[in-house]
């Protein structure tokens, strides 16, 4: 990890930003945003309080909505892999809200099958869904608070009571319109 790692603890505020946008910059969803406006925003920031992790994604996240979603009043972080850092997360954001979307097993593996790249590794898909039930699990069995766990399949099959549920456990007001797209939901 770059901002924790005691091979960058001695390096500036401004070197481990530009280490941390370039990581950034590498990942397929971020490959073609322009990150530099941001990205020089915060590695000129001289106030040490305003030196940490929260604050640098809470920019970064906020400029991206700014772009992308301007009628947006939070931000959220849907990476899967980021099941395996829940407590750094925690760490970084004391009073973030954990929402665990598990999704049956055989779907699960089935899905992961069929992707590009992994055509027939059902075996992987496996691996990769006890290993993350495991991380959610023993997290929430600590923690407690701040975690609404959800099933996949209640979410395709009665949509309007889990996004209620989730509007509830995140303090937004729900609004038939976040219903609009279920178009393109397939069970």
């Amino acid at each position: 990890d770059i901002y924790t790692s005691k091979k960058y603890k001695n390096k500036d505020w401004s070197e481990k930003v530009d280490l941390i946008f370039r990581k950034l910059s590498q990942q397929e969803n971020f490959q073609y945003f322009d990150v530099n406006p941001i990205k020089q925003e915060i590695a000129t920031l001289n106030q040490a309080n305003l030196q940490k992790l929260s604050y640098l994604w809470n920019c970064f996240h906020r400029y991206y909505i700014q772009i992308y979603k301007p009628s947006a009043i939070r931000w959220g972080d849907k990476t899967p892999r980021n099941v395996f850092f829940l407590n750094k997360i925690q760490s970084i954001f004391p009073d973030a809200k954990f929402i665990y979307l598990m999704r049956d097993p055989y779907d699960m593996c089935a899905s992961h099958a069929s992707m590009k790249g992994r055509e027939g590794e059902y075996d992987k898909g496996a691996e990769r869904w006890v290993k993350s039930n495991y991380e959610a699990v023993n997290f929430f069995m600590k923690q407690k608070q701040n975690i609404l766990f959800l099933r996949y399949e209640n979410m395709v099959r009665y949509p309007k009571l889990i996004i209620q549920k989730v509007c509830n456990f995140i303090e937004l007001e729900f609004r038939e319109d976040m219903l609009d797209n279920l178009a393109t939901v397939q069970e």
